[in-house]
């Protein structure tokens, strides 16, 4: 770490090569568990293809969300355990050129890149928090002298980076207590009490935003992902029809639409929702999987088939896929493509019981 920070200072004048590791999209959950353990509070593990191209990172957020959704985190590959949401900074950039894009964006994650692209290191909490100091935005003892919303925000930006969430929303209410028409406070404020599962506080901070400016399509975006989490897809779609409205080829609104749809048993409509989805973005195995449960659901087991051709296509470790596949084959009688489909989710996670016990079924037990 350099010994004084100002505007310019480089990002790779910075100790930016600890507090991080890197592993393949293949490694397996419980090695990253550990690597976490020993990495700490502010670690983080970068998930990468190639020559060091970062493609996704985990935290500790990330294994707790697998194990929510009912995954056995241990087994499972890096690539469907890793978030996508991170944000690039090249090493020779200055803080003074970071630190307003750092407040702009809110990034989960940021990785340090050389011109080619290739992860250097890894601006962790520890780092955005020792710079923010050294620039003097960052300083718990000023607290009570705070007065404007633009202090209280990058206070708050600075707790969210420590993961110090309830005093982020306590600095995010201030930023809406002294400015109350203040549609980037109440935006954040939400994020806050997401971030901490006060769902029903997120909501009632969403409405705020888009009372405010009624074509934030992030904020009904997120408005309605709270009320799925809340398991009330009704609720959701009415919000993710708002964020279609402002923008029509929003890929995660229609995603999630579908999503919302199927879980309501609206399972043709959730299919159109998905096809307009590929429609923009071809390329998203995502899509086609969705789609592939969709039509399964429906009992519709050749075209879910099909679906899930495609996204097995796009990513050739997408474990789920494999499975979902597999099964859709073996109710229709095709036994040894299904085994073959099982076998190759065994190939990607060699753990997977429910593969195993699936070829078992298909073999008759023996």
């Amino acid at each position: 770490m350099v010994m004084e920070i100002d505007n310019n200072t480089k990002i790779n004048e910075m100790n930016i090569t600890d507090e991080f590791s890197m592993v393949g999209l293949q490694e397996k959950g419980m090695k990253i568990a550990q690597e976490l353990q020993n990495l700490g509070d502010a670690g983080v593990v970068l998930v990468t293809k190639g020559s060091n191209e970062v493609v996704g990172y985990i935290r500790e957020k990330e294994i707790t969300s697998a194990v929510a959704g009912g995954d056995n985190p241990s087994d499972t590959f890096a690539s469907n355990l890793m978030n996508k949401d991170f944000m690039e900074i090249l090493e020779h950039e200055t803080l003074g050129n970071l630190i307003p894009k750092l407040s702009d964006r809110y990034p989960n994650a940021i990785v340090v890149t050389n011109n080619d692209g290739n992860c250097v290191g890894y601006f962790s909490k520890n780092d955005y928090q020792e710079a923010l100091a050294g620039l003097g935005c960052y300083d718990r003892s000023r607290e009570p002298e705070y007065k404007t919303p633009d202090e209280w925000r990058i206070q708050g930006i600075a707790m969210v980076s420590t993961w110090q969430l309830a005093e982020a929303v306590q600095c995010f209410a201030k930023v809406v207590e002294y400015c109350e028409n203040q549609e980037r406070g109440w935006f954040e404020l939400a994020r806050g009490f997401e971030l901490t599962n006060r769902l029903k506080e997120s909501i009632l901070c969403y409405d705020q935003v888009t009372y405010i400016n009624p074509e934030n399509e992030d904020a009904w975006l997120n408005r309605g992902n709270s009320y799925s989490l809340m398991r009330m897809p009704d609720r959701a779609i009415q919000s993710y029809v708002h964020a279609l409205d402002v923008d029509p080829n929003n890929v995660k609104a229609l995603i999630n639409m579908g999503l919302a749809l199927s879980d309501l048993g609206q399972i043709n409509k959730a299919i159109a929702f998905y096809n307009k989805a590929a429609m923009i973005t071809g390329d998203n195995a995502e899509i086609w999987y969705r789609k592939g449960n969709a039509y399964d659901k429906s009992q519709e087991l050749k075209e879910a088939i099909k679906c899930y051709d495609i996204a097995v296509q796009l990513n050739t470790n997408f474990e789920d896929a494999w499975f979902n596949k597999g099964v859709a084959l073996n109710t229709i009688g095709k036994v040894k493509k299904a085994i073959q489909c099982f076998q190759q989710v065994l190939m990607i996670n060699p753990n997977n019981v429910n593969a195993r016990e699936a070829i078992a079924v298909c073999q008759g037990g023996k």
